[in-house]
């Protein structure tokens, strides 16, 4: 059919938006690419990992490996707490969070601390961590 895969991979910043386009894959004519249909079902955004998407072209069938990483930090609100350093007071980092958001939901910090998140999301889109998720 007149096409060569050249790419098998791509990777992508969890809970950011991702477009495929058979152009950054296959060895094809514009005009020809937009013929593509890619089938993201199985890609999860928010969640890490490596996830197969399957790409049809006419007949025939590629497979194209879309990476989830999660490189960004979470946000983090402090309280507001004010802390004298005269004073004789032992604080721990809990102490001072109200809530803490990241773009993805990492399975291995969730297995960590079994049954304790609950999937709520912020405005934004980000996992919300209230205080009593940190260990």
């Amino acid at each position: 059919c007149g096409v060569k895969q050249t790419a098998d991979t791509v990777t992508v910043e969890a809970g950011q938006e991702l477009e495929l386009k058979a152009t950054d894959f296959f060895r094809i004519r514009e005009e020809k690419a937009k013929e593509f249909v890619f089938d993201l079902s199985e890609v999860n955004l928010s969640k890490t990992g490596i996830y197969e998407v399957l790409a049809s072209y006419k007949k025939n069938t590629y497979t194209i490996n879309v990476v989830v990483e999660d490189t960004t930090p979470p946000e983090v609100l402090l309280k507001e707490r004010y802390v004298f350093t005269n004073d004789a007071v032992s604080l721990d980092a809990e102490e001072l969070i109200e809530e803490a958001a990241d773009r993805a939901e990492k399975p291995s910090l969730g297995k960590a601390i079994k049954g304790i998140f609950t999937s709520k999301y912020n405005k934004d889109g980000l996992l919300i961590l209230k205080e009593e998720h940190f260990i």
